[in-house]
Order: C-alpha cells, then structure tokens, then sequence
C-alpha cells in the first residue's frame, strides 16, 4: 500500500446547521484510476457536542464534488453522545476508466452511537463517472436540527493506493 494522503490536523467543526457538510475529501486527479485499481480509505469521526434531541448523518461519497457524489456509505440517523467516535474502512476498484466508469465499492461503519453494535457494511456499485474528470472522495456530516452545541468534526482521513 502507498500512502497518497494523511490529515495533519482534524478537520473544520461542523455546527448548529442542518446543511450537509464535507467533514474531510481527498481530490483523485483526472486519469488517476485504471482498470483494477484498488483504493482504500479510512476516516475518524468525532462527535464533540451534541443537543439530547438531535441527531447525525454521516455519508462517504464518491464523484465529481463532494457534496454530490454517490453516497457510498449512510449511517443511521444517530443520537450520539459528547465525544462518540466513528470509524470508517472504505474500498474502491475501478472497473474501467473511461468517460462513463464504474467503480465498485465496500465500506464497513461503526457509527457514532454503536457502542456494542455490529459494524454496518454497505457495497455499491457506483457507474457512469468521468474518470478522465478529478474524482473526490468525501466524508461528510448532517445534523436533524440546528443547534449550536451539535457539533462534530472528522480527525482522521488517510488514503491508500494498493501496489
């Protein structure tokens, strides 16, 4: 495996909004994926605050930007609790690479409120990408309700190129 990107500081809080935000992204330059390239990622999410009542999203995305990639991975609504942890252990492998590529994917979860619960493992299958394009993947964050002790933000997103 080939490190191709590590945070060095946690990323921005997202707080007291119900807009989906990216928590932490990493940008795959046009051409970067062929045919039976394999990339992992994983990312640390944090909840730092939290209303009683409300509760959180967290989405992985694959595409063009951000916010409008396929979500590759949706937690459960939860209501987590000041300090809960999320961990995320994503793949991807490319298929083709061309204007209108698919990359197939798996992502195990263990979301902020799992305490004791099985990990959740989601796979899909995500066509129709511009691989010729930048490609982002993204971790991103979604409260129920504004509130400003919501509060949440993503310690860790490191990126792997299988060799």
């Amino acid at each position: 495996m080939r490190l191709l990107s590590s945070l060095t500081a946690a990323g921005t809080v997202h707080t007291n909004s119900t807009d989906e935000a990216v928590l932490g992204s990493y940008t795959f330059a046009g051409d970067f994926w062929q045919p039976g390239k394999v990339v992992r990622a994983r990312a640390m999410v944090r909840v730092l605050d939290n209303n009683a009542s409300d509760t959180l999203t967290i989405y992985v995305r694959l595409g063009a930007v951000g916010l409008t990639g396929t979500a590759i991975y949706t937690s459960a609504a939860v209501n987590s609790d000041d300090g809960d942890l999320a961990a995320y252990d994503i793949e991807m492998v490319c298929r083709d690479s061309d204007a209108s590529a698919t990359i197939v994917t798996n992502t195990i979860g263990c979301n902020p409120d799992a305490t004791g619960e099985a990990a959740d493992v989601q796979a899909v299958i995500v066509s129709s990408l511009d691989l010729t394009a930048s490609t982002t993947v993204a971790v991103t964050g979604d409260w129920s309700a504004a509130n400003a002790d919501n509060q949440v933000q993503i310690e860790s997103l490191t990126i792997f190129e299988a060799a």
